[in-house]
């Protein structure tokens, strides 16, 4: 017998205050508010706890005999050093996913290029470790499950607009908190974008709720917003 498919709520019935920005990133693993609360999710870099013993094996592997019966040994430790690494990434991120989505009803997230972003060499590893796209896949069908909506905004300048006044204030990557000079804002760097991709949405689609959702969709608005480079996403 067929599962009837989950009902979703009413968009017009939702309240503002369920929903919910998040900002996915490498110090943390993501942050996430309604406005008024903020939660933290520790990203806990799973790559530096299981590189060290990885490389060792592979090292190892390398200098053996092919067919031989130590090589055979020490592929059998270093699958299952790699099965380690892949099952508490995974236990981690299905954790997180659960914590976003029971969080509100509506989940928005940025529209982000990850395939494009990992091509730079000094984002790739940590980005691959922080799995950005699994993370937001299992958001995605666990909301569709639990009847609530995952959202998409362009990501252009999240993290470098002021998240009280609109001001545009630069800073690399290095720098982790948001400072205004225009109207004395300061606060963790995420957060400000956490804020931000939440009012991006309300901006664009929430005021617009009479509307079908997909009117508004992520595509839509890139074509106003335009790309933005890749440092000025995380």
């Amino acid at each position: 017998m067929e599962l009837p498919d989950t009902v979703k709520i009413p968009i017009e019935q939702i309240k503002e205050q369920d929903i919910i920005g998040v900002d996915v990133g490498i110090n943390k693993l993501a942050v996430l508010t309604d406005g008024i609360e903020v939660k933290e999710i520790d990203n806990p870099k799973l790559i530096a706890k299981y590189e060290k013993g990885i490389k060792t094996l592979q090292k190892q592997l390398s200098r053996t005999k092919k067919h031989s019966y130590n090589r055979n040994k020490i592929r059998k430790k270093l699958a299952k050093k790699q099965r380690k690494l892949a099952n508490a990434r995974k236990d981690n991120l299905h954790k997180a996913s659960n914590q976003i989505v029971e969080s509100g009803n509506i989940i928005v997230f940025e529209d982000l290029n990850v395939q494009g972003m990992v091509q730079n060499h000094n984002l790739a590893k940590s980005i691959s470790d922080s799995s950005w796209s699994k993370l937001i896949d299992m958001c995605v069908y666990k909301a569709e499950n639990a009847g609530k909506y995952i959202e998409f905004v362009n990501p252009r300048n999240t993290s470098q607009l002021c998240s009280r006044c609109g001001a545009v204030v630069k800073k690399d990557l290095s720098v982790r908190i948001h400072s205004c000079n225009n109207c004395g804002l300061v606060m963790d760097r995420d957060l400000n974008a956490a804020l931000n991709i939440r009012e991006r949405y309300i901006r664009h689609v929430w005021n617009s709720v009479k509307m079908p959702v997909d009117v508004l969709t992520s595509t839509h608005l890139n074509e106003q917003a335009g790309t933005m480079k890749q440092e000025e996403i995380i």
